[in-house]
């Protein structure tokens, strides 16, 4: 039998970390459990003041935040016949979660080339 939410165990889990890093992807959003999480964690953020990192990895936050896009296709996908109310709530926390300050995969080299010129400099 599959369970319709996430175990209260990783609500807790959830609930009681300092930061979440959240690494969203164009198939991030074939996942329901991967939503409800995000769900949980925006909520964390804006309820209990905690740390939110997303990383958009081959993915644009603004694909993210409007649903377009390989990523949007996938979001519709899974949303179908699933309740406005669960959809709503994902896709704020989708918006919330794409206009939260974090790091794109695209940027990870400038990053990389900067971080060892520090070192070696």
């Amino acid at each position: 039998e599959k369970r319709n939410h996430i175990r209260p165990e990783l609500i807790s889990a959830i609930r009681s970390s300092k930061i979440a890093i959240i690494l969203l992807s164009r198939n991030y959003a074939s996942s329901k459990w991967c939503l409800d999480e995000l769900v949980e964690i925006m909520k964390c953020k804006e309820e209990l003041d905690q740390t939110a990192l997303p990383i958009f990895y081959d993915v644009e936050p603004s694909q993210v935040k409007k649903l377009t896009g390989d990523f949007g296709k996938v979001f519709r996908k899974t949303c179908a016949g699933r309740s406005n109310e669960e959809t709503e709530r994902w896709r704020q926390a989708l918006v919330d979660v794409a206009t939260t300050a974090g790091y794109h995969s695209i940027n990870w080299f400038v990053l990389l080339i900067s971080s060892c010129a520090r070192f070696f400099l």
